[in-house]
């Protein structure tokens, strides 16, 4: 399989972006936010929703449901336009290769290859890469389950310190 084919998502937000990539510079609250920018700017073929959903706070019901899985992993949509959200669940964030712009409350971070970024719940954020060969994985995760999993080594790091 070829991790660098874009999906129809991608391939039309990455139209958009690259008609007006100063539009992406900065996040978004909503799909309406992003569609006034471009309306201001002379792009006027936006659809009147996002071609990917994006809510304002994701909860554990949506990922996880009442299923037994404990975390979901998958890849981040390229070009993706940098939609502000919360979570109630841990995302891990990781840079596989290429780069990604991470926004946590109102600060900015540049990741690159090899990088990750653990987002907890609560913290408003966004994730954005705009290069064909970004590859940017997406581990979300049951708050209860990484809390289970990891407790035992922060606890050791914590008597380090």
């Amino acid at each position: 399989m070829n991790l660098e084919l874009l999906d129809a998502s991608e391939l039309r937000y990455r139209e958009w972006y690259r008609r007006l990539p100063e539009i992406w510079s900065e996040p978004v609250e909503d799909w309406n936010e992003l569609a006034a920018r471009c309306q201001r700017a002379g792009l006027r073929d936006l659809p009147s929703q996002a071609l990917s959903s994006m809510g304002t706070v994701l909860t554990e019901e949506e990922f996880f449901g009442d299923s037994c899985r404990e975390a979901v992993c998958f890849n981040n949509l390229r070009y993706c336009p940098p939609f502000l959200h919360r979570l109630e669940f841990i995302k891990i964030v990781y840079c596989f290769r290429g780069h990604v712009t991470i926004y946590l409350n109102d600060a900015r971070y540049e990741l690159s290859s090899g990088n990750f970024c653990i987002v907890t719940p609560g913290v408003r954020h966004t994730v954005f890469s705009c290069h064909d060969e970004d590859i940017i994985i997406n581990l979300l995760m049951r708050a209860s389950t990484f809390s289970q999993a990891f407790s035992g080594i922060l606890m050791l790091s914590l008597i380090h310190i």
